[in-house]
């Protein structure tokens, strides 16, 4: 595949908002600190790096990935730090939170982990956005029955986002072991049927 074109920044930011708000939502029992305080930082690092690098290329900085990666790891240490504090309030009984709101929360921490998956496999896959845009990109982490075989997509179908963290919210909702075979060193492909 031939250098693809800079990938924009506003389709991750997007999820991240959305993870953002989704995190504002969590009572203060299953956050560190008050539970607008880690949302509010989240969107103070992600405001200036939209703004500051609305396209992934080349000219990106090592800051602004950095940034990027830094944001990425404190909403995943956050959503980690939520779920610790759900299974304990399961295990040892919630203190008045209704099912409901338990049940409510564990959705909101799973919705979270499947997006910030997604997001880090989109930062991390191929080195990067800047690093895929060249004229050689590096060869894939992880291949998609669309890369193994070309006729399974449309030509020059690179997965990206949305549709990492789509593909990630579909692998966990469903299991079809007869639709799934071993590839060499390489997981799981799809089988065509």
């Amino acid at each position: 595949m031939a250098g693809a074109a800079p990938e924009p920044r506003l389709q991750s930011s997007l999820a991240l908002l959305c993870v953002i708000v989704l995190q504002w939502r969590l009572p203060d029992r299953l956050t560190a600190g008050p539970h607008w305080l880690l949302p509010a930082l989240e969107a103070a690092l992600l405001v200036p790096l939209t703004v500051a690098n609305p396209y992934r290329d080349e000219e990106e900085t090592k800051l602004a990935r950095y940034a990027s990666i830094g944001l990425l790891a404190l909403v995943h240490i956050a959503n980690l730090y939520s779920l610790v504090r759900l299974v304990r309030l399961l295990i040892l009984g919630s203190n008045g939170a209704t099912g409901q709101r338990l049940i409510l929360s564990a959705l909101v921490v799973w919705l979270t982990l499947v997006v910030t998956f997604g997001l880090l496999f989109w930062e991390f896959d191929r080195g990067g956005p800047a690093r895929r845009s060249r004229p050689t990109p590096p060869l894939p982490d992880l291949t998609f029955p669309q890369d193994a075989n070309p006729e399974v997509g449309p030509p020059g179908l690179v997965a990206g986002i949305p549709g990492l963290p789509v593909r990630r919210f579909h692998e966990r909702v469903r299991f079809q072991p007869d639709r799934h075979l071993a590839a060499d060193g390489m997981g799981e492909v799809d089988v065509p049927q």
